[in-house]
């Protein structure tokens, strides 16, 4: 096994001084290699790390506060891979759906905001949360479109993935850290990491736009007072997180 791991690791360019072989059943595996992922922090903390039967992973720990995935083997992860490409299908139409709102929602701040005479009737302290909403769900827009886009590059045939020419520099190549190295990894892992890392930085954000764009309009549609709407919308927010975190789902060994 020993041998494996540094055959693997020669041929990544990539060496781990201290190696150390953790070999056993589930959950155990999962759950050391989510301490080695995460030590003990606690926010924010990494997704659990799937561990297929008879698979292997190899994580980076010596010299970090928190480990690193370096790269994970499957036996088989042809119909994985499938698999998550129809979860990205989905994603997809997720953000195309709700970019269609974002433009129906522009149309009418927009609407608003070209019109003098709809301004001058509104009150000086309700125009701002109309520019706001405006340029929130503006911003909202473009990162949906920038998902759907994304999502498109990886529902590219693997057939047609290229490799791009290493920098001609003596200095090594430097492989993004949220990214496991392929080969030894499957391009399942490859999909999954991209496809997660998108809805977290591009979806996840532009949801957050959203939700900031719709706050902004009802607070300029209902005409209260600044302090109390702040008041209301902090415990709202609140009681929402805390709701979404007890009622969240459990996957794996946890449940």
């Amino acid at each position: 096994m020993k041998a494996v791991i540094d055959d693997l690791n020669a041929r990544n360019g990539h060496q781990i001084g201290n190696a150390v072989l953790a070999v056993g059943h589930q959950p155990q595996l999962s759950w050391i290699a989510d301490e080695l992922l995460n030590a003990s922090r606690r926010w924010p903390r990494r997704p659990p790390t799937p561990i297929d039967r008879a698979g292997m992973v190899c994580i980076e720990g010596p010299g970090r506060r928190r480990g690193r995935l370096c790269w994970a083997i499957s036996y088989d992860d042809k119909a994985v891979a499938e698999e998550v490409r129809e979860k990205i299908r989905r994603k997809m139409d997720t953000a195309k759906l709700l970019s269609g709102a974002v433009a129906f929602g522009l149309t009418a701040t927009f609407g608003v905001l070209l019109d003098d005479s709809k301004l001058q009737n509104m009150a000086s302290g309700r125009v701002w949360a109309v520019r706001a909403a405006s340029l929130a769900l503006l911003l909202a827009g473009l990162l949906y479109f920038a998902t759907m886009y994304a999502y498109d590059s990886l529902l590219m045939p693997q057939r047609f993935w290229g490799e791009g020419r290493p920098p001609r520099s003596s200095r090594p190549a430097r492989r993004r850290t949220w990214l496991v190295a392929r080969p030894p990894s499957s391009a399942a892992w490859v999909l999954y990491q991209n496809m997660m890392r998108i809805w977290r930085n591009l979806f996840t954000t532009a949801s957050v736009l959203v939700a900031f764009g719709i706050s902004a309009l009802g607070y300029a549609a209902l005409q209260v007072d600044l302090l109390p709407a702040l008041i209301y919308g902090v415990v709202l927010v609140t009681l929402t997180l805390a709701w979404i975190w007890w009622s969240r789902p459990l996957l794996g060994s946890e449940d």
